[in-house]
């Protein structure tokens, strides 16, 4: 089976069927973003309270935790309410939210969709002001709580100092080794109040130093909507649905082949195919007979047993009319030929004088005919099926006859013809077929 023959056994004979699953994969997304509406994009840029990545491990991780804060569904409700609309903010966050970095360089890109242009750039920039706030939150508060545990220790140690000053103002009440031991007491108060203070300071200066987030260009509503994935979808939706027909045509043609063109349907019917029904209605129109009489001149036969492979009422009534064309009654004139003359012409009327053309008849298998001088003529669709040439191997492997010949018929292209009157003709004239 070569290249030509595999085309024409899927891509020929399953066409319809690769062009619908074509037509229904690009159709189904054009139907599907039929009613979409535009989608806008507005994006703003900030940083956040952290130094700058050295690594883009370290600018991934960052990225993630500014997406946790802005996919957080109280955060996007809170946004959602300062742009005033109304979306789920579950889904809101899941689909129209994204976080991403710049890079390495520690900058935050963070875009909003929606249908509405001001509305996105209102939520985008109510995202990023909240993601800096409560980074800045998060980030400060161990720290403040530090220097107010501090600043209350001290504030402790400076009671106590005031006391032990207050006691050693009257320091002639007291013996000499009890006021050593007030101001022995008083120093180490100090010392402690001191290395507090140092604590105190060096964490308020950490603060200080520590980067500020804040955004860097906010987000503008855009002036037009995003590109539509109508197109993609359409063009993956074809694809996918030229590649589906391509299986399921050669599954059928596998299961159910169906074979068409001369080169195939004379390998599979095994016999030549001498032209179309159609031919008899044409000006050339004795031409198929002369094939079909030479056919069985070739094959070493006088009588021809015409056989429908396909059971329609059609094909059988075209056997009736093509055995009435061909009989000995219906012959005019021999056909011409170039050369020898009067001496082929003699020959072709000598052949359509010995030649008998009848129906299909199983019968005469048990009579007495000479059964050796017997060929089948057969009528196929252009198109043959699996039941066409199991009935075609059928009947070559009971009858043991040759196959002459093989005369065609069906194009759904060519209008009604003289040749689908006679069939109607005949069918009226037969009481099974015109049931």
């Amino acid at each position: 089976m070569d290249v030509e023959d595999i085309f024409r056994r899927i891509f020929l004979a399953y066409w319809a069927w690769i062009l619908l699953l074509v037509v229904a994969g690009v159709g189904a997304p054009a139907v599907y973003h039929l009613k979409d509406k535009g989608i806008y994009t507005s994006s703003v840029r900030f940083v956040i309270d952290v130094t700058d990545p050295q690594i883009t491990t370290e600018s991934t991780a960052d990225s993630d935790a500014v997406r946790s804060i802005a996919t957080s569904p109280s955060h996007v409700q809170n946004a959602l309410d300062v742009a005033g609309v109304k979306r789920d903010p579950t889904t809101f966050a899941a689909r129209n939210v994204v976080v991403q970095p710049l890079g390495s360089s520690g900058v935050m890109e963070l875009q909003v969709k929606d249908v509405d242009p001001y509305a996105a750039a209102t939520i985008a920039n109510a995202l990023a002001a909240d993601v800096i706030a409560t980074r800045t939150a998060i980030s400060r508060t161990q720290a403040l709580q530090m220097i107010d545990s501090l600043t209350a220790q001290i504030s402790s140690l400076d009671t106590r100092i005031a006391n032990l000053d207050a006691q050693t103002a009257n320091f002639r009440a007291y013996p000499v080794d009890e006021l050593n031991g007030l101001y022995s007491e008083r120093n180490s108060l100090a010392q402690e109040r001191l290395v507090l203070e140092t604590q105190r300071a060096q964490i308020q200066q950490a603060l200080a130093l520590r980067p500020q987030g804040g955004i860097i260009d906010s987000a503008q509503p855009a002036m037009a909507p995003d590109s539509s994935r109508a197109p993609v979808d359409m063009a993956l939706g074809g694809l996918a649905g030229l590649v589906l027909g391509v299986l399921l045509a050669a599954l059928l043609a596998t299961y159910r082949p169906r074979i068409s063109g001369r080169h195939g349907m004379e390998a599979a019917l095994m016999g030549p195919v001498l032209g179309d029904a159609r031919d008899w209605e044409d000006v050339a129109g004795p031409t198929l007979s002369a094939k079909i009489r030479l056919a069985a001149k070739r094959a070493g036969v006088s009588r021809l047993q015409m056989a429908a492979l396909s059971a329609t009422p059609d094909a059988d009534a075209l056997v009736k009319i093509a055995a009435e064309r061909l009989s000995p009654e219906s012959i005019v004139s021999a056909p011409s030929f170039t050369g020898q003359g009067h001496a082929r012409q003699a020959g072709a009327r000598h052949v359509h004088k010995d030649l008998v053309v009848k129906p299909l008849d199983l019968s005469m298998l048990s009579g007495n005919g000479d059964l050796a001088e017997t060929g089948l003529l057969l009528v196929a669709p252009h198109v043959l099926d699996k039941k066409a040439v199991e009935r075609s191997a059928e009947l070559v492997a009971l009858t043991g006859w040759p196959v002459a010949g093989i005369v065609t018929y069906g194009d759904g292209h060519q209008p009604a013809s003289t040749w689908r009157s006679r069939v109607d003709s005949v069918r009226r004239r037969i009481p099974w077929l015109s049931r």
